[in-house]
């Protein structure tokens, strides 16, 4: 896989305009900006509207999406290893792993967090797309 499908940033997007099979391909981030969207993860339903933020890892049980008409968010998928492989510790891991399988949708508290959780998605993603640094050397050697 190139490193352009390391991340993916997808702006303004509908759950129709998706990739195929994202949720079980890529780790997924998502934050609202308007309407709704109904999913199950692990067979419970969950509801996630404007200024939320949901999250699970790749090949959680997500399924049954059900968008309002007027939704659109914000996409920040990233691919397994490259999450998986740059987190800080093990203790990290098994903490978001966790999380993510109780409390997949989060409401961001503040207009502030959410600027801010877009800034990351963006950094994240120009980064990705630099292959003049160490983290992508990092990367490459990680791949390896």
């Amino acid at each position: 896989m190139g490193n352009t499908n390391k991340v993916l940033l997808l702006t303004e997007k509908t759950m129709a305009e998706m990739p195929v099979n994202f949720s079980e391909n890529y780790n997924t981030h998502i934050i609202c900006l308007r309407g709704n969207v109904r999913f199950k993860f692990n067979h419970k339903e969950y509801l996630a509207q404007k200024d939320d933020f949901i999250f699970w890892l790749k090949g959680m049980a997500v399924s049954d999406f059900r968008a309002s008409k007027n939704f659109k968010c914000v996409v920040l998928l990233v691919e397994d290893n490259l999450l998986t492989e740059n987190l800080p510790d093990l203790g990290t891991s098994i903490n978001a792993r966790l999380y993510s399988r109780e409390n997949p949708v989060m409401p961001l508290s503040s207009e502030v967090e959410k600027e801010n959780c877009l800034l990351n998605f963006q950094m994240l993603y120009a980064k990705s797309l630099e292959t003049n640094h160490t983290y992508f050397t990092e990367l490459l050697n990680a791949q390896m």
